[in-house]
């Protein structure tokens, strides 16, 4: 797991147990009390995948980018193989 995503899963983690505890020690009665803790906890849980969405997006983005790399580099040496042996 890359710096980032720490980070990120820290900075989730640590909204989660504020927003918790906010809400446990809130002078509300139980009922209240539990549909705020659920509310939350779907806000954080729609963040948390738009985050990671996003994340695979860019990684997916990168792979690309090093996979066609590669790609090009293999044709090119295959075609230099082929035109050499083809002299010979």
């Amino acid at each position: 797991m890359d710096g980032t995503l720490k980070f990120l899963a820290g900075v989730m983690i640590g909204a989660l147990a504020g927003a918790v505890a906010g809400i446990l020690f809130a002078p509300d009665s139980g009922s209240k009390t539990r549909k705020r803790i659920s509310k939350e906890v779907r806000k954080l849980k729609d963040e948390l995948v738009e985050t990671t969405e996003k994340r695979f997006a860019e990684i997916k983005k990168d792979f690309d980018k090093i996979a066609g790399e590669y790609t090009s580099a293999a044709k090119e040496k295959i075609s230099k193989i082929t035109k050499s042996s083809s002299l010979n």
